[in-house]
């Protein structure tokens, strides 16, 4: 998508070659800075819940949310008020 990470990384302030040596094994190897660099960026507080995050937690505290499926690594369904064991991580 358009606002998707790949379109949006400055991945040349990291000093990488292309977004996707972001997660690529051979350049975590060479250098993990940038790696780091990046996910400290996305550490919970850096980010705030929009809108959607936040009805999530509205349908958890009404009893009506069953399971969040994500892949996203940001926790912000959980910074929004979701309950941890609500959320499935579906990454890896």
């Amino acid at each position: 998508s358009a606002t998707g990470l790949y379109n949006t990384l400055n991945y040349q302030e990291l000093g990488l070659a292309s977004p996707e040596d972001l997660f690529d094994i051979e350049t975590f190897r060479d250098d993990p800075r940038p790696f780091y660099k990046f996910a400290h960026s996305l550490y919970p507080g850096s980010i705030e819940p929009g809108p959607s995050h936040k009805f999530l937690a509205w349908l958890d505290r009404q009893n009506m949310l069953l399971r969040i499926y994500t892949q996203n690594i940001d926790a912000l369904e959980e910074a929004a008020g979701v309950r941890s064991k609500k959320v499935m991580y579906a990454h890896g």
